[in-house]
């Protein structure tokens, strides 16, 4: 093979060859290798002064390597489209198998059984106290006998605790304790039912899907229509309790904490914090959309039938729940970056108060979901404050 002079100059390659050369001998490297330690490398390209390759062979080398250069990118960042997901709710964490055998009606007949203890508890203790008071009476004529008259009258007038009243104080607090353990049993399975059936059994519309991956892509007003999924999950609740008289009060319950779950839940999605790897953006737009779903929420709970009449919970309980989500929407979300940028900053403003809806912390993760600029700047400098003060996580 013919060389090339000694001290020759070497010959001026052209952009399109140097190109050729680089991806052809990238292509040709060996896994592992990283050339000899004498300098020599193991690439196909050709060697100084040999004909460049046609452009039929070097073309279709150069776009390949390119191509997979950019898929081994693509995977390293997004895992592959294998595994990339195709909803929020394959970003959810396995549901337990011990809750999935909790079956929402079994827990119904719980809490039934229990309020009917609850109201026999009472009966009983009625009872009971009519019938002591009918002994005491009792021994108060026997042994009044010589003054029946006066005795009858001082124990009508008898006080109720007097001396007498304290042979009765170990039956009293046994039936006050077992109505406060069956009240504090009715109240825990009504929210644990409540609790369940939003975050739980419904988690794929109220966790995953609601506002994602923006509140106008997935409203909450779209889970509130009859014969939807939590249409069908309160039915079967109100079925079970309605069956028999005297439980119509706990369906009332459930129903007033499932509405407090799903405006949380909506609260949660629009300034909490963030829930794994879901995450979802949202401008001050949304704010409208998240204001005509205080109007679904309030429409779908109360229940007014033609003439206005609610036939579900009374308006002001509803308004009571859905008034701090009303005023997130209002207040916080629908503002400019600028004026959360600006009310942060603001001395008077809380660092975080469960009273206040406007404070520094639902400000930074309200920032954390907007797409603009300064939004992204802004909570980069608050991620650098809290890894200075706090070190890294």
């Amino acid at each position: 093979m013919a060389r090339p002079a000694k001290g020759a100059a070497p010959k001026e390659l052209s952009t399109q060859e140097k190109m050729s050369a680089f991806f052809k001998g990238s292509k040709g490297k060996q896994p592992g290798s990283k050339g000899s330690s004498s300098g020599t490398s193991t690439t196909d390209s050709p060697m100084p002064g040999a004909p460049p390759a046609p452009d039929g062979d070097t073309k279709p080398a150069a776009a390949g390597a390119t191509l997979d250069k950019v898929e081994r990118r693509l995977e390293k960042l997004f895992g592959g489209p294998e595994r990339a997901p195709r909803s929020p709710v394959e970003l959810l964490p396995p549901k337990e198998a011990r809750l999935l055998g909790l079956r929402t009606a079994e827990l119904t007949v719980r809490m039934k059984d229990l309020e009917w203890c609850r109201v026999q508890s009472l009966s009983l203790e009625g009872d009971v106290c009519a019938l002591w008071d009918a002994e005491r009476l009792r021994r108060g004529l026997i042994a009044a006998l010589p003054v029946l008259e006066e005795a009858a009258r001082e124990a009508q007038a008898l006080p109720a605790d007097d001396a007498d009243a304290g042979d009765d104080a170990p039956l009293g607090p046994l039936l006050v304790n077992s109505q406060m353990a069956l009240h504090h049993g009715i109240a825990t399975l009504v929210e644990y039912i409540a609790d369940k059936l939003v975050f739980f059994d419904l988690r794929e519309l109220f966790v995953a899907r609601l506002y994602f991956p923006a509140p106008a892509q997935c409203r909450l007003a779209s889970f509130l229509h009859q014969g939807g999924a939590l249409d069908e999950a309160l039915t079967e609740v109100s079925a079970e309790l309605l069956t028999h008289a005297g439980y119509a009060e706990l369906l009332w319950a459930v129903l007033e904490h499932v509405c407090s779950n799903i405006v949380r839940a909506a609260e949660w999605c629009l300034a909490g914090p963030h829930m794994g790897a879901i995450e979802r953006s949202s401008t001050p737009e949304d704010a409208q959309v998240v204001v005509e779903d205080v109007v679904a929420v309030r429409s779908y709970f109360t229940q007014r039938d033609e003439e206005g009449v609610s036939q579900g919970l009374g308006e002001e309980a509803v308004a009571n729940r859905l008034a701090r989500l009303e005023l997130l929407a209002n207040a916080v979300l629908s503002r400019s970056t600028a004026a959360l940028l600006a009310a942060h900053a603001d001395p008077r403003t809380p660092d975080d108060d469960e009273k206040e809806v406007l404070t520094r912390a639902t400000i930074v993760r309200v920032l954390e979901r907007r797409p603009d600029k300064e939004a992204r700047e802004f909570c980069k400098a608050q991620k650098k404050v809290a890894k200075k003060q706090h070190g890294p996580a």
